[in-house]
């Protein structure tokens, strides 16, 4: 029985009209048109079609000739394969899907840059994310790639979105969003393209295309949308700066380091590569790794290196010998270096300048609004102007209940590395069981201790047996029996109770230096220790007579 769904690899394209002429006259730019392909126009459903599709022939495959070496015995064996490429029109939007090797053979400059990645933005559970592969605008060169089989928080990957370029990302949707009803959830992946299982039907399939159309019209979701916040830069005057910067570093007249890396839609080829084909200039080369010196030397012997590398081409090998060619892309799409101008930092990343650090205070705003939900898990009461700390918390117990706030303030917990003072578990403990962290602050200093103390708690109750032992004994004992802990109790959440002396306690009002420092801890706790921060604001009132 044929299958109902089929994995595909989607493309978007640009720049080609919704119509069979148009997609006729956009692949002629390309191999399509002009390598053997036979060209069949139809109709899916009600959308427009193109279907190019190529026996290739066969050939020797890459490994017979070292096998025979070492063998001593002649083996001549040989594969074959087929290609097929599929544009549909659908509405106002045109899609292609390569089949077998048919992706080698769409023009490049006609897909939608990230089109799958701005698809899977929007439409992933931001609590199941599977994979994430990601480039760092701070360390040129590096690739971090992360997978999960179950899928876990975004929050929990540790991306930091002011330096971190997320590339792919991969997880779980509900197929009802797709139109799909084969199952309740299926997965996609997104980068260049998207990847996921489309229905084999006819009227099916263009449905699905039709919900993709849409789902790209979407906003992102607060989750996810610093993942978007680094744009290109647009300023001519700074490109025209960092193109003439390009040409001093492949002249060699700068200190900027030059680093190679696989654009992103061949990153899945990497494993097969055996070497490369460079093409700048009139030059042509056969290398077997990547070497900045000689793209520099084949730039530099042009009249304007800068352009040559965004006008060349590095191509893969594929096999055993230079014939088994791979696709290629524009050599600017393989580098990254890092410039600087006056006291901004940009970086080149797959052919486009981008300003690191530029979504840096956004994503620190972004993530303490979140830190600070409109209904807090804990409503504190005001906190009188002149009322120390320890009175305070006492009073929040008396307030409150100990059920709903034990006071543990100064109670210090010894441990074999604690084994000074010891250290403060938290000023507060709930029945939810949260660790409660207090602070009154008329500057960030205040606030960054707390923090300190927030993550050290944390952080030995998870490392340490002695400190969890101990940790219960207190609990127990300060509840006077009524709250038991078992002995590997390990906190799942933080809360910091903030009150900002002389205004009211708001994202805007927090000091930078502690918003910074709040998120930073949020970010590792959760990556970490899967421990959840949320910042509760603390109101101030008038002084009172102290008792």
């Amino acid at each position: 029985m044929a299958a109902s769904v089929r994995k595909v690899s989607i493309y978007r394209l640009k720049h080609v009209q919704p119509n069979t002429n148009a997609i006729f006259d956009a692949m002629a730019t390309g191999k399509l048109l002009d390598e053997g392909f036979d060209v069949n126009e139809f109709r899916i459903g009600d959308a427009a079609a193109v279907l190019f599709t190529k026996q290739l022939p066969e050939k020797p495959t890459g490994w017979c000739e070292s096998l025979s070496t070492l063998t001593g015995r002649h083996i001549e064996l040989s594969c074959t394969d087929a290609a097929a490429v599929l544009v549909i029109a659908v509405d106002s939007t045109v899609f292609a899907i390569g089949y077998g090797t048919g992706y080698l053979y769409l023009p490049h400059d006609l897909k939608v840059n990230n089109f799958g990645l701005q698809i899977a933005l929007r439409v992933v559970d931001p609590r199941k994310v599977r994979e994430v592969s990601r480039r760092s605008m701070a360390a040129v060169g590096r690739q971090d790639d992360t997978y999960t089989a179950s899928g876990i928080p975004i929050s929990g990957i540790g991306i930091r979105e002011w330096t971190d370029l997320v590339k792919r990302l991969g997880g779980v949707i509900d197929a009802a969003e797709l139109g799909l009803d084969h199952r309740q959830q299926v997965s996609i992946r997104g980068g260049s393209t998207l990847t996921v299982s489309m229905p084999v039907d006819p009227d099916r399939f263009v449905h699905v295309l039709r919900r993709i159309a849409e789902i790209g019209r979407r906003d992102v979701p607060s989750d996810f949308e610093l993942l978007e916040a680094v744009q290109p830069v647009t300023d001519d005057g700074v490109l025209t700066e960092l193109e003439a910067r390009l040409g001093d570093c492949l002249r060699e007249k700068s200190d900027a380091v030059i680093e190679f890396t696989i654009p992103n839609d061949l990153a899945d080829l990497r494993h097969e590569i055996t070497g490369y084909i460079l093409e700048i200039g009139d030059a042509v080369q056969i290398v077997d790794e990547l070497d900045p010196d000689a793209v520099r030397a084949l730039c530099d012997r042009t009249d304007n290196p800068a352009a040559a590398l965004r006008n060349g081409t590095i191509g893969l090998i594929l096999g055993q010998r230079p014939d088994d060619s791979g696709p290629d892309r524009a050599a600017d799409q393989w580098l990254e270096l890092s410039i600087s101008i006056g006291s901004r930092v940009y970086c080149l990343s797959e052919g486009e300048w981008l300003e690191c650090g530029m979504a840096f205070l956004q994503s620190i705003n972004h993530h303490i609004r979140e830190l600070m939900p409109e209904s807090p898990s804990i409503v504190f009461p005001v906190w009188h102007v002149g009322e120390d700390e320890t009175p305070y918390n006492k009073r929040v117990q008396k307030e409150l209940g100990p059920e709903a706030f034990l006071c543990l303030d100064r109670q210090l917990i010894k441990t074999t590395v604690h084994n000074g003072n010891g250290f403060e578990s938290c000023d507060g403990f709930t029945k939810a069981e949260e660790l409660v962290h207090i602070k009154a602050a008329d500057r960030a200093a205040p606030l960054s201790h707390q923090v300190n103390q927030a993550y050290s708690s944390v952080e030995a109750l998870f490392a340490q047996a002695e400190a969890r032992k101990k940790f219960c004994e207190l609990v127990r004992e300060a509840s006077e029996g009524r709250i038991e802990l078992p002995e590997d109790f390990r906190p799942t959440k933080v809360i910091l109770g903030i009150k900002l002396k002389g205004k009211d306690t708001t994202p805007e009002n927090l000091y930078p230096l502690a918003k910074v420092a709040i998120v930073n801890m949020a970010k590792n706790l959760e990556q970490h220790y899967g421990v959840t921060v949320e910042v509760v604001a603390i109101s101030e009132g008038p002084a009172t007579e102290q008792p």
